[in-house]
């Protein structure tokens, strides 16, 4: 049985117990003539006298809470039948089969003349409309018992008949926790893909790739270069025209810095896909292992992104926090590597390196490079 019926049968038990439940307190504990009858033996203690009219009408207002309760079990009651109609029957024995169907008619019955029922103070419906809603709705409560009880007869003679235990799977311990965490892990797996589909229509996150891939905002550099800068260029067969002076050639190239505005908002939102992309970027603009960087890689990097050391550190570092934060592979591995080995200054923790480790080998994909690192480092 799947996860989803499975845990479906629960729901559709639990609901009908709280439907039964509240629909004796109802009429028997919390019935008009009950909370009228309790009138008499408070309110005379109190030194209150009420006439008999509004003692019913104050007994019909009491009431009215149990009837909530009773309305908010048959929601989930209704939920947990519809959800029945969705499921595509494997059902081979006709009798279930039939007692399964008649339990969904009637239950969809009882559902729907509950709800016209409860609603009427809200949307009003003549005595004679209510009273035969009632009917209705007390006829589909005993078909639907019975259609219970039949239904755990067939499947304890099934059970009896092939020794599937398709009762005591349904109550074995294990197998409910199993159901659940299942639900569990499928729904924060789609929790995750939701998250992600959000991010990856984050405008500051588009608007960050384009200019990252040179898909808007090229700049453009001129460039000159010698004609002939090689060996072949000093043999006499070449053509001197051919080799004096220079060329001026047209280099394209990504707006970085508008690139790293961008995706920098987005990681500072609390994007992770952002953060990933743009710690990626970063740690190779540089050498970011060494204690000492190369004057020259500075000013290229100065050049291309407009960042000198400081302000790359406070982006590199802020992308490793939001990343790390939200299941980012790329940025949880690195953090981890940060913390082992302290590069570019940074706080040097040999526990917290492990935490980053452990997590980004749970969260980056196993054929993944940093999932490799991640597990060669635990």
């Amino acid at each position: 049985m799947k996860t989803i019926y499975k845990i479906n049968h629960w729901i559709l038990f639990l609901s009908f117990l709280g439907l039964v439940a509240t629909a004796l307190a109802a009429d028997f504990f919390f019935s008009k003539e009950a909370i009228m009858k309790s009138f008499e033996i408070s309110l005379p203690q109190l030194n209150i006298s009420i006439p008999p009219a509004d003692r019913l009408f104050i007994a019909r207002i009491e009431r009215r809470i149990t009837w909530d309760w009773h309305f908010y079990s048959g929601i989930i009651f209704t939920i947990a039948i519809l959800l029945v109609l969705f499921k595509k029957s494997t059902i081979n024995n006709k009798k279930v089969y039939l007692t399964v169907l008649g339990m969904v008619i009637f239950g969809l019955i009882l559902s729907i003349s509950g709800i016209w029922m409860y609603i009427r103070i809200d949307y009003p419906i003549s005595e004679e409309t209510f009273k035969n809603l009632k009917i209705v709705h007390n006829y589909s409560k005993w078909i639907f018992m019975s259609l219970v009880v039949m239904h755990l007869y067939f499947i304890i003679k099934i059970e009896n008949k092939t020794k599937k235990e398709l009762i005591s799977n349904m109550f074995r311990a294990s197998s409910i926790i199993t159901a659940f965490t299942l639900l569990l892990n499928t729904t924060n797996a789609n929790a995750e893909q939701l998250n992600r589909d959000k991010w990856l229509k984050d405008p500051e996150y588009i608007q960050g790739m384009l200019y990252m891939k040179g898909k808007k905002g090229l700049n453009t550099i001129l460039k000159q270069i010698s004609n002939c800068p090689y060996e072949k260029c000093r043999k006499s067969d070449v053509n001197a025209n051919e080799i004096i002076g220079t060329t001026t050639i047209e280099v394209k190239k990504p707006n970085f810095k508008l690139a790293i505005e961008h995706l920098y908002k987005a990681v500072k939102g609390g994007n992770f896909l952002a953060a990933d992309k743009l710690a990626d970027f970063l740690i190779k603009r540089i050498d970011y292992k060494s204690k000492y960087q190369d004057g020259y890689i500075m000013s290229l990097l100065n050049e291309d992104t407009g960042l000198d050391i400081n302000s790359y550190k406070k982006i590199l570092f802020k992308a490793l926090e939001v990343g790390s934060q939200y299941k980012g592979c790329t940025t949880t591995y690195l953090r981890g590597e940060f913390f082992e080995k302290g590069y570019l200054s940074y706080e040097k923790n040999k526990d917290k390196s492990k935490e980053y480790y452990l997590k980004a080998n749970e969260f980056c994909p196993s054929d993944n490079y940093y999932s490799m690192m991640a597990k060669s480092k635990i």
